[in-house]
């Protein structure tokens, strides 16, 4: 989906979900690329993020960083 579909076409019946990971890398790079697409579907106001294998292995500090964001 593009950024301009997501703020000017959606509907209340649409539902936009992230379905896991969106994480790769290691150290500063992996928190910088988890920060960046948090940020991105907060902006964007996805509807959900499942997360997948490479957020869960990141534990609470992947949640803490969605819970900052309200995503």
């Amino acid at each position: 989906m593009t950024r301009g579909y997501l703020r000017g076409g959606r509907t209340d019946a649409d539902l936009v979900v992230e379905l896991g990971n969106f994480t790769s890398g290691f150290g500063g790079l992996r928190r910088l690329r988890r920060e960046a697409m948090l940020d991105a579907f907060a902006a964007l106001r996805y509807d959900a993020v499942v997360p997948g294998r490479a957020e869960i292995a990141d534990g609470a500090e992947f949640e803490d960083a969605a819970r900052a964001r309200g995503v």
